[in-house]
């Protein structure tokens, strides 16, 4: 881990999740909360402010998983804020299902994930058999291979459970993560 300084949330067996947060300078209910799961192995972990977005970075290793500090964490955030109706999870590939079981755990109006179409797959699949109740929206940004009888499967299965879903939403054009992750904030602006 790097010297800068984290937050971090502790739990009676002192686990430690670390995180970064960075609220907007103005508070109100009406501003977002966006939390960007990405493994701690990744070497780029984001620590970025944009426009009127509250950004939460946990530092999640998937080799540890400290499942009930994340799911606390979310929502100490989301008290302190004062966050209503207004949370966002966004998640790569190697983040698909915890992205998707924490969006669905703690009613995030809309998940985004950028994945495979099998790991997707596994991640919905997964997702839909533990969930009950409402779904966030999800939009997903497939690759390229996944085929039309495909996404016709994935989206007849989200259909089932009563999940909207959008199989092809994808930013364009963006030179690293940080870029990547501000078009897709944007896009929710739009769609949500």
């Amino acid at each position: 881990m790097s010297q800068e300084r984290l937050l971090y949330i502790e739990n009676s067996s002192k686990e430690k999740l670390y995180y970064r947060f960075t609220p907007t300078l103005i508070s109100s209910n009406f501003i977002p909360l966006i939390v960007i799961l990405q493994d701690v192995d990744e070497e780029l972990r984001l620590n970025f402010e944009y426009k009127m977005w509250n950004v939460l970075t946990p530092l999640y290793d998937k080799k540890a998983p400290k499942e009930d500090l994340l799911k606390e964490l979310i929502e100490k955030i989301l008290q302190e804020c004062e966050v209503e109706e207004h949370l966002y999870i966004c998640g790569d590939s190697s983040m698909s299902y915890e992205t998707m079981y924490y969006g669905t755990q703690c009613h995030a109006n809309a998940i985004y994930i950028e994945a495979s179409q099998p790991v997707l797959q596994k991640s919905l699949l997964a997702t839909l058999e533990k969930g009950a109740g409402e779904f966030p929206d999800f939009y997903l940004c497939v690759d390229d291979k996944i085929s039309k009888s495909e996404k016709e499967q994935l989206e007849e299965m989200s259909q089932k459970k009563g999940m909207k879903i959008n199989l092809d939403f994808c930013p364009k054009a963006y030179k690293n993560e940080e870029e990547k992750i501000k078009k897709v904030l944007d896009m929710l602006e739009k769609f949500s």
